[in-house]
């Protein structure tokens, strides 16, 4: 059998069996899985997912080709692109140079087939855009009411909130979505998170005066 050789994507682990290689931002990622496990306190865990995906900003996350004509796909809803990229060796948590992941992109391409498919891998879904915003957020914000259940079911965290300090569940009031508010709560987002509390407050007093939202 012909030497396999290594494209130094990968490592030599004990008795010389090869082992992908983790980049500094898929080691993050590792690391981040295993505080949300440990880590109970929603605000902990909201600073937290901000301070490592700032720490993946500043690690390069420098994806490969391949990964980021994946990336390109997801964003564009094009699912056969994305599986041939995966085939070709692309890594489905690979990251752009913003921190951006195939989870984000999926959420922004507003198609429930590209985000189905991502679902599928075991990958970050929390990762943020650069503006902070997290897949939930975002599919909050398009008020994509299939997608907030697929990533509520997968077990995206209701209560991070973006750069701005604004959470779906905030969204998702100042948007008037009743359907996208009572998902939110029944996956235990937290109506206490200061933003979602001044949102709650400003519709039952526009409810109570009669004012128009």
């Amino acid at each position: 059998m012909a030497p396999r050789i290594n494209n130094g994507r990968e490592r030599l682990g004990a008795n010389g069996i090869h082992k992908p290689h983790r980049s500094v931002p898929t080691q993050l990622a590792v690391i981040w899985q295993r505080v949300q496990w440990f880590v109970s306190d929603v605000k902990v865990k909201s600073v937290a997912a901000l301070f490592f995906s700032l720490i993946v900003s500043a690690a390069g996350a420098t994806p490969t080709p391949q990964e980021e004509v994946m990336l390109s796909a997801a964003k564009a809803g094009n699912v056969e692109l994305y599986r041939a990229m995966l085939k070709a060796g692309a890594n489905y948590g690979a990251r752009d140079d913003s921190g951006n992941n195939a989870v984000v992109f999926a959420a922004l391409s507003d198609r429930d087939e590209m985000l189905r498919e991502v679902l599928t891998h075991k990958i970050d879904l929390d990762a943020r855009e650069s503006l902070g915003t997290t897949a939930l957020g975002i599919a909050t914000a398009h008020d994509a009411l299939q997608a907030v259940d697929r990533l509520l079911r997968a077990g995206a965290n209701p209560d991070i909130a973006d750069a701005s300090g604004v959470t779906p569940l905030a969204s998702a009031l100042r948007l008037g979505r009743p359907q996208l508010t009572t998902r939110l709560l029944a996956a235990g987002a937290d109506p206490r998170h200061a933003d979602a509390a001044r949102e709650l407050l400003r519709c039952t007093l526009q409810r109570s005066t009669g004012t128009p939202e």
